[in-house]
């Protein structure tokens, strides 16, 4: 790695990562002490006194409902408990679908740079090959050139002696 170039390693997306889904978490553990501070006056533990009602009147409204105080704190303790199930499978929800994304971007930026790393590693010994094949071959040409200058003087001295021969035969 040359200087002034920046890669983006494993270790910088795990960062990242960790980083984005730590921030989220801590502001979730203050709403969830912000809720935990639930007035008196919201939720009341049953009085002792009140756990024997009377039953309602025969003769009063169908529409008002007697609720005691018993079955009103377990309907009060039971909605809390249902918001607060709601908020946390929304919280999880939020952390499951962070980490998917998350593991996909590191997956994909990891394997992508291990492989851009593996290949450039070939890609650099291919082009060192290639260019040593390359000037192989012009070397290659320039000895057939020069093969091709001396066979052309070889013919011709070959020809020559042979002429000189069928000369001396001639005369003998």
């Amino acid at each position: 790695m040359k200087l002034g170039e920046r890669t983006f390693r494993l270790s910088d997306l795990f960062f990242a990562a960790i980083f984005a889904l730590v921030i989220p978490a801590a502001s979730f553990s203050q709403i969830e002490k912000s809720k935990a501070d639930v007035s008196p006056q919201t939720v009341q533990s049953p009085p002792a006194s009140s756990t024997q009602q009377s039953p309602p009147q025969r003769g009063s409204s169908p529409t008002s409902l007697q609720v005691s105080s018993d079955e009103l704190y377990a309907l009060q303790k039971l909605r809390i408990q249902k918001e607060l199930q709601d908020e946390i499978l929304k919280w999880a929800q939020t952390r499951f679908w962070l980490l998917a994304i998350a593991s996909l971007l590191i997956g994909f930026f990891g394997v992508r740079a291990l492989v851009r790393e593996f290949v450039s590693g070939e890609l650099k010994d291919a082009m060192r090959a290639s260019v040593e094949a390359q000037a192989a071959a012009e070397s290659a040409r320039e000895s057939i050139r020069e093969v091709r200058a001396e066979a052309g003087k070889y013919k011709d001295l070959v020809d020559s002696a042979s002429t000189a021969a069928a000369d001396v035969n001639e005369k003998l």
